[in-house]
């Protein structure tokens, strides 16, 4: 793969969301609802790519950094309450409630650690 050089870079946007909720609140209005997680510098990174409407950027990369790892398999995301709780399996159906899967990265060379330093 070719070193990345300043022109690549331009074509990944980098949004530091505040909260997981925040970021819950932007996959649950999405069409393909789930949430990609990694280690990173002993940190847990949750995280979305999105293609961009921006010029010059191709892709935007959502995330919220967490000390704590979520050991459960599912965000689950009550809309009628506004509140997030997590689940290792589909326990509750009822009308209002989103089950976002947590996907485990094990490699990838998308995100480096000194990207999220900007």
């Amino acid at each position: 793969m070719p070193e990345n050089n300043e022109k690549d870079e331009k074509k990944l946007g980098i949004v530091e969301i505040e909260s997981l909720k925040d970021l819950v609140h932007l996959i649950v209005r999405l069409p393909f609802q789930i949430v990609n997680h990694m280690e990173l510098s002993g940190k847990h990174l949750y995280f979305i790519l999105l293609g961009s409407g921006v010029p010059g950027v191709s892709t935007t990369l959502y995330y919220i950094l967490l000390d704590e790892k979520i050991k459960e398999t599912y965000i689950v995301f009550n809309s009628i309450k506004d509140t997030i709780t997590y689940s290792s399996s589909f326990e509750d159906r009822r009308g209002g409630m989103v089950y976002i899967p947590i996907i485990n990265i094990k490699k990838q060379n998308l995100v480096k650690e000194d990207l999220l330093n900007f």
